[in-house]
């Protein structure tokens, strides 16, 4: 199934991956993420716009994709 509760398995976590990636559409409406990665760092893929990559980030994730690279770049130029 299409769930995020696989990080929190003990076997998962064992394996102390440096990175975990993440559908955005899997994860929790809002809230810190950091821990939710345990020890890895965190990508998370199907970013669409600059406002939810950037709370994203404010979030704690470490990195964001996006197939509208051009676009989200534009927009995050706004926020500096």
């Amino acid at each position: 199934s299409r769930s995020t509760a696989q990080w929190r398995r003990p076997a998962v976590r064992a394996l102390g991956c440096d990175w975990a990636f993440c559908d955005a559409g899997l994860l929790p409406g809002r809230g810190p993420l950091r821990a939710f990665f345990g020890r890895a760092r965190s990508a998370v893929y199907e970013v669409p716009d600059a406002g939810q990559a950037r709370a994203l980030l404010l979030r704690g994730v470490s990195a964001v994709e996006t197939f509208r690279s051009d676009c989200l770049l534009q927009e995050l130029d706004l926020f500096r």
